[in-house]
């Protein structure tokens, strides 16, 4: 049997990982158009002010591969899949037979295409090349604009600011990490990034950049203009489905795919950032790995279901600790009943969410103790009204949880 994997990140590896725990004999093929093994690439932005080499992140070493009778194509590319043959014609001549084909080929990272958006010294941060050349460009320059409050860009402007940079973020939202934190935690993160130095505009955005051939600045929504020398844009990413739309594939935001992480085509499936499952693209890590691990199985024969991990996020944010899972209070259709905890001290902020009785998220930040007892109690959906009546402080009824 032949199984071919499309993409070296995550979701392909842990698709041929959990292949090989169950049949040491199928054939196990990965295209990468990278020339590196799966390494951590939620590392990236912590490694950006460090001198390193790719190895020191990869999930698996060279060895692994070898003893797994792994193969990878590196610097490679698919040009064209013929489904009903089942041969895939790679960039480099080459055409490979399989019996099943899993797409696992990612998504890449979204820069506006605003006016001036092309010139030297705009970056994005999504693959190691993506990290040399910006540490290369920051070697001459000492003002950056990190365009995007998210995790990677807090991430990045940190960095940055280690390598000696003068940093703003610019976020179009009125809060940092907006899909991790509601109002009040995000204000508590403001102030720790504050205090680091960093500069942030919130609730706006970036209309055009300016500079001749090089970055010298941007104007904002109000037409101000902020003179910097280079330009990070961290605005989200978008799955790479070219390949997929021109094989035929059923396609919405992403190739969509059903509970056994199957595609419309019998022998293709589909896991990690490319894919949608249930109209949903969390393009998270922790799930890209538990989807490909499911199409790997299935694959061979099994049948699998992937359900749904509750989404959670564990942070490290220029020294402070943040971790948040499920519903944050975003949805104002629901009723929450809160209970929180919040030391201005040691900055220090718990806050559980609760509709119905029922535990649905919490943002915990700095103090995380609870972070594995948390995921715990929300799949277990305890009905805590009687704990939410009682007479007692916050803080003991946290202890209660």
């Amino acid at each position: 049997m032949k199984i071919l994997i499309i993409g070296n990140g995550i979701a392909g590896l842990s698709a041929a990982e959990e292949i090989r725990k169950k049949n040491k004999e199928v054939d196990i093929q990965i295209i990468s158009k990278e020339n590196y093994h799966t390494y951590y690439r939620t590392q990236l932005s912590h490694f950006l002010s460090k001198d390193f080499n790719v190895e020191e992140i990869y999930v698996k070493p060279e060895k692994w591969y070898i003893e797994n009778n792994i193969i990878v194509h590196f610097n490679t590319e698919v040009l064209n899949i013929n489904k009903d043959k089942r041969k895939v014609k790679l960039s480099n001549n080459q055409v490979l037979d399989y019996d099943k084909l899993l797409f696992a080929n990612g998504a890449h990272s979204f820069i506006p295409p605003i006016e001036g958006y092309n010139k030297d010294g705009i970056f994005s941060l999504r693959n190691y090349e993506d990290l040399e050349k910006i540490q290369q460009y920051a070697k001459s320059v000492n003002k950056g604009i990190v365009v995007g409050g998210g995790l990677l860009g807090l991430e990045v402007a940190n960095s940055l600011q280690k390598l000696g940079m003068d940093i703003l973020v610019i976020e179009f939202f009125d809060r940092l990490l907006p899909r991790q934190l509601d109002a009040e935690a995000s204000q508590v993160l403001i102030n720790m990034v504050q205090q680091k130095g960093i500069k942030l505009l919130l609730g706006t955005q970036v209309e055009s950049i300016y500079g001749k051939d090089k970055v010298e600045g941007c104007k904002i929504r109000d037409g101000k203009s902020i003179d910097a020398s280079m330009v990070l844009f961290s605005t989200g990413v978008r799955p790479n489905i070219t390949l997929a739309k021109e094989t035929g594939l059923e396609i919405n935001r992403a190739i969509i795919v059903d509970k056994y992480m199957n595609t419309s085509e019998k022998n293709i499936y589909a896991a990690g950032d490319v894919c949608e499952f249930d109209q949903n693209l969390p393009a998270i890590w922790t799930v890209a790995a538990e989807q490909g691990k499911v199409a790997g199985v299935n694959m061979i024969g099994e049948k699998r279901v992937y359900k749904a991990i509750i989404p959670s996020n564990m942070l490290n944010i220029m020294g402070n600790k943040v971790f948040s899972i499920g519903d944050i209070g975003t949805e104002d259709k629901n009723n929450y009943q809160i209970i929180k905890k919040i030391n201005e001290k040691d900055n220090i902020f718990q806050k559980f969410f609760f509709i119905k009785g029922k535990l649905v998220g919490g943002i915990l930040i700095n103090d995380i103790s609870l972070a594995g007892k948390l995921k715990k109690l929300i799949i277990l959906e305890e009905d805590y009204t009687e704990l939410l009546r009682k007479d007692i402080s916050q803080e003991e009824k946290i202890k209660l949880l």
